[in-house]
């Protein structure tokens, strides 16, 4: 897999990410090594578009934030960490739309929960499913109290 600094790289009129003026497919690290206390991001793209897991580390090298992409739109599970590394927020989309949010307490506990209200007809009107073919479950909302995986 190609790794890039993400900038010494471009994106085009579609915001798509270049690399040496070819749509990028890789690993790309974006850090400033001028400033420190920058936050670094590893971004994976497949044809110059967000696809796969994104992580965001600290400037202590802690990861923060992890975010699966696919094709240009968050899709899957996000995962928030505070500075300790305890999970502290657990977001679960569908190509962008949030389905439902947890809360993570200390004790790493669902402390709250909001869940989405989009129905199916919503989705596939959207054109989040291709035609003739089921749209995926949206996945449960964890219940408040218990653990999270």
């Amino acid at each position: 897999m190609q790794t890039i600094d993400r900038n010494e790289a471009e994106y085009d009129g579609e915001q798509r990410l270049l690399y040496r003026g070819e749509l990028f497919t890789g690993l790309a690290i974006d850090i400033d090594p001028d400033v420190p206390e920058d936050n670094r991001l590893d971004a994976l793209y497949l044809r110059g578009v967000p696809n796969g897991i994104w992580k965001e580390y600290d400037s202590e090298g802690r990861l923060i934030q992890e975010v699966t992409y696919e094709m240009g739109a968050k899709h899957g599970l996000q995962r928030d960490f505070d500075t300790e590394g305890r999970l502290t927020l657990v977001k679960a989309q569908d190509h962008g739309y949030i389905l439902w949010t947890a809360d993570i307490d200390a004790n790493g506990l669902v402390a709250n929960v909001h869940q989405s209200s989009l129905t199916d007809f919503q989705r596939e009107d959207l054109g989040w499913a291709r035609k003739g073919t089921p749209l995926p479950p949206i996945p449960s909302a964890p219940a408040i109290g218990t653990p999270i995986e």
